[in-house]
């Protein structure tokens, strides 16, 4: 079917030709004749790069050519896919629909707002989470959503994610009228729940644009899913490294999946010194791009020895990606390897489940993992699958290629028919599962301030979940989490009216967008320290914070172990209170693994307020540039929390002392610094050398002279007219 074909106005058609679109892809066609154009509920389940975004597009134009003024949702997972499928919608509605401009807005953080700014937006992409958050404010415009399109939906069956999602358009389905919903996923084995539970029509294809071939490498042979066989080069004796280069040889990319992120670094630091003497692969521009993007990578953000590595095998032309490195430095990678710059990449499995980054050949090191417990365990088909799926890239490649490797030969045929023939698990729900449940029953009672166990139940047999589960489970673990959240002061039940109605501390754990736990912890340590007049010290705030399960749990190796004890004994044994002594002196604190994990982070946290590096960091406490960046945000958004319910229970010395520290820890800097890293343009390494200079806040600059100013390190001669000109107003 020809793009010409579709059923939309002649400038619209004229405006996507422009953009390259001619030709329906078979998935998008089949989308189109199964009701595309309608406003029936769909799931698309096609493989990576068979054209779901654009489908997504199609149904977005149509909609907003039946009804100007409605909203339209594009969901996504993560930030960095928001700003990918942003770019993506702004190319495609450069144009008017109906003689409107299309405006669109990005919504990834700050779960304390309601969102109102995003009343002007005609399409919002959002995170899941964001999205959840916004729901609960309930914003004026939120009646006017008429389309939520759902992307990379197979992640419902992933624990730590889907619970949001799945709770999400659950609540999208029933409480709002007219709202049509379309799931896209690459792997949903069991379409028939999903059709089942969103009332949907299924679009299945296996199609791809790039066929697949997948196989089994062993020594220096693949073994085809067909059981053909073919043999490759021996260029160094490595056979993942020498199959790779054969396809770097003949001008394709190359990513290599492995189990660990040491693996990834110690793999591409391999790789480029024999990357390094092949010169023949890369021309002299291509030279000089590397180049100038092995000097970006120490430019942007603090220089670590992780950076300097990566900048390293850089120059050759290899990379590594995983969750340690910084999101400036993963922007870089990937726009890199789009570009075809960089022609091997090491990663860890988190690359598959990120952006879009297509690649000719994927090899895949390892089939089982460090599981719970220590012990090994089998990956899922599916997990195989999503890494497979990045293999082949449109408009470049005839053939993509998947490769599983096997230090075994007596498993190549298992591995074949376990995972090349084999079908991905089933996706199942984990609503049921940790506080999932509690968190999204008192999201649901904060919206509407008040609900009834005719609305909960509404809400849970409408789930995935009621579709998987039993009902008498559903039923009895709905009233275990009322009861949690009723015993915890989160909720009240009014019997005679048989209505649950949040309390001022549900609703703002709601609004904050918390756990339940996080929520009933922090309320205990601010009433158990109300009468408090000298504030604590700042690591025991950061402690209280860093023990909530919404900060996650830090891994502690015996050494590190073996510091915490030492600085606790020998630095705060005075601020601890008498539950830490006993762990303390009954080496009980060595077992107790998330209340190390909770010191490690306030200890880290603590050093980053204290202008520690991030290379200190790196060595002292082994925590990459990226989970920093993760445990930063994560303990500002708590600090913000822990003020909050400060505020609320009447702690005046948490509730300025948390305040301070939300910006401390945004900024990485000590109290002094606040005044200057609030400039615009000033960070935590400018602010210090302008306090060294003697510059402690913005008035300062009034009379300051240019070339002073640009006398001192990291202030250039634009930031320095910046200051002055602020500094004396208009």
């Amino acid at each position: 079917m020809k793009i010409r074909d579709l059923p939309l106005p002649k400038y619209i058609i004229e405006h996507l030709e422009s953009l390259g679109y001619d030709e329906l892809y078979p998935p998008q066609e089949l989308a189109v004749e199964k009701g595309l154009f309608s406003n029936k509920n769909m799931v698309i389940a096609t493989p990576t790069a068979s054209g779901k975004t654009f489908i997504a597009i199609l149904a977005a134009i149509h909609q907003l050519l039946v009804d100007r003024g409605s909203k339209i949702i594009y969901l996504v997972p993560l930030k960095a896919l928001a700003s990918e499928k942003y770019r993506e919608f702004k190319e495609v509605f450069k144009i008017p629909v109906s003689n409107k401009k299309i405006r669109i807005s990005i919504a990834t953080g700050d779960y304390d707002t309601p969102g109102e700014e995003l009343k002007y937006a005609d399409i919002i992409i959002a995170t899941n989470e964001r999205m959840d958050s916004i729901l609960r404010h309930a914003p004026s415009w939120i009646n006017r959503i008429r389309l939520v399109i759902a992307d990379e939906g197979h992640l419902i069956g992933v624990s730590d994610r889907g619970p949001v999602l799945e709770s999400l358009l659950t609540r999208l389905k029933i409480e709002f009228r007219d709202i049509r919903i379309i799931v896209l996923s690459a792997t949903i084995s069991n379409k028939g729940d999903f059709k089942q539970w969103l009332k949907a029509n299924v679009v299945y294809s296996d199609w791809r644009p790039v066929p697949l071939r997948e196989g089994v490498i062993y020594d220096h042979m693949v073994v085809y899913s067909d059981y053909s066989e073919q043999e490759f080069p021996r260029y160094t004796g490595d056979p993942i490294l020498d199959n790779a280069y054969k396809t770097v040889e003949e001008g394709g990319q190359v990513i290599i999946f492995t189990q660990t992120r040491r693996e990834a670094v110690g793999k591409a630091k391999k790789y480029a010194e024999f990357m390094g003497h092949r010169t023949s692969v890369f021309d002299e521009e291509k030279k000089k791009v590397l180049e100038e993007a092995s000097r970006q990578i120490l430019e942007r953000g603090e220089v670590t020895d992780l950076s300097k590595t990566l900048s390293n095998v850089l120059k050759s032309g290899v990379a590594f990606h995983h969750a340690g490195l910084s999101p400036a430095h993963r922007e870089i990678i990937e726009d890199l390897f789009r570009r075809g710059y960089i022609k091997l990449l090491t990663a860890t499995p988190t690359l598959a489940a990120g952006v879009n980054l297509p690649s000719r050949k994927v090899i895949i090191t390892y089939t089982s993992r460090r599981g719970f417990g220590g012990y090994q365990e089998d990956i899922s088909v599916f997990e195989y699958k999503q890494m497979a799926g990045r293999a082949g890239r449109p408009q470049y490649d005839e053939n993509g290629e998947a490769l599983l490797y096997s230090r075994y030969e007596n498993l190549v045929e298992i591995l074949i028919e376990t995972y090349l023939k084999g079908e991905p698990e089933p996706l199942v729900s984990h609503l049921l599962e940790g506080e999932n449940l509690e968190s999204q029953l008192l999201g649901l009672a904060a919206t509407y301030r008040k609900i009834g166990s005719e609305q909960i139940s509404s809400f849970l047999f409408n789930t995935l979940c009621s579709i998987q589960e039993p009902e008498r489970r559903i039923m009895v673990r709905g009233q275990r989490a009322l009861e949690t959240l009723i015993d915890g002061g989160l909720m009240i039940y009014n019997r005679e009216k048989d209505m649950f109605r949040p309390t001022s501390l549900g609703q703002r754990t709601a609004e904050l967008y918390i756990l339940p736990s996080t929520a009933i912890y922090l309320k205990d340590v601010v009433i158990r320290n109300r009468n408090i007049e000298k504030p604590p010290e700042p690591v025991l705030l950061l402690y209280y914070i860093s023990k909530t399960h919404d900060m996650g749990v830090l891994n502690v190796r015996k050494k590190e172990q073996e510091n915490i004890i030492r600085e606790l004994e020998t630095r705060y044994m005075d601020i601890l209170g008498d539950y830490l002594h006993a762990l303390i002196e009954n080496y009980m604190l060595y077992y107790d693994e998330r209340e190390m994990s909770a010191w490690k982070i306030a200890f880290v946290l603590r050093d980053w307020i204290e202008e520690k590096s991030e290379n200190d960091i790196l060595r002292n406490w082994g925590v990459e540039p990226g989970d920093l960046y993760i445990i930063r945000s994560n303990a500002e958004w708590l600090c913000y929390a822990a003020r909050e319910i400060s505020r609320l229970f009447k702690n005046t010395v948490f509730e300025k002392e948390y305040t301070k520290l939300v910006l401390r820890v945004r900024h990485g800097v000590k109290e002094e610094l606040l005044p200057l890293v609030e400039i615009p343009g000033i960070g935590r390494r400018r602010a210090r050398a302008l306090y060294i200079h003697g510059y402690r806040r913005l008035s300062d600059f009034r009379d300051a002279k240019e070339e002073e100013l640009i006398s001192i390190p990291g202030i250039g001669k634009a930031l320095a007219k910046k200051l002055i000109e602020e500094a004396r107003g208009p």
